[in-house]
């Protein structure tokens, strides 16, 4: 899975001619530079940048890349932190690519409101052929297996602490015989 995620990086870092780093200085300069700017929130939207922001990173920064990073770095040690840079640099381009897909293939809502996603880059962009369906099992596939195995995982391991926590509880709250 790893090759294939740096294999489709390093691909669509060539095929948009390495955009994350030519663009890098001019995405900060619009992001980070206005984040706090409330007078740049009128283009339309809803929310104001920060709001934006911290709803699009709470739904992107998970207990998966937390814990992960926190036993790559336990497991691989200090070159570890190098080599995930370099994987984010890479993903970069996926990600771009992912939300150039997202804002193509939107479409308007019967409320007139904007929606997109990999729903719609899937149901537009690939057609209601079989190509959709096909893709759209195997992502819930994936998602079966991975998404909902790993916190489930994370919450056995606790089961043993949380056991032996409220045993002692109950003997520090008990009266003596």
């Amino acid at each position: 899975m790893l090759i294939l995620l740096i294999g489709v990086g390093i691909l669509m870092t060539v095929r948009n001619k390495g955009l994350q780093f030519r663009k890098f200085g001019y995405a900060m300069k619009n992001t980070i530079g206005k984040i706090f700017k409330r007078t740049h929130a009128g283009g339309g939207g809803d929310h104001p940048p920060f709001q934006a922001v911290s709803t699009a990173l709470a739904g992107t920064v998970g207990t998966g890349n937390i814990a992960g990073i926190t036993t790559a770095v336990t497991l691989g040690g200090p070159g570890t932190l190098f080599w995930l840079w370099v994987t984010a640099l890479i993903g970069m381009a996926t990600k771009y690519s992912e939300v150039l897909l997202a804002v193509k293939f939107r479409e308007r809502n019967k409320y007139g409101d904007w929606v997109g996603g990999p729903m719609y880059y899937i149901k537009n962009g690939l057609g209601r052929t079989g190509n959709g369906w096909a893709s759209s099992s195997v992502f819930l596939l994936h998602w079966l297996r991975w998404a909902r195995a790993m916190p489930f995982r994370r919450a056995i391991l606790w089961v043993p602490f949380t056991q032996q926590f409220w045993r002692l509880i109950l003997i520090s709250v008990e009266k003596p015989p």
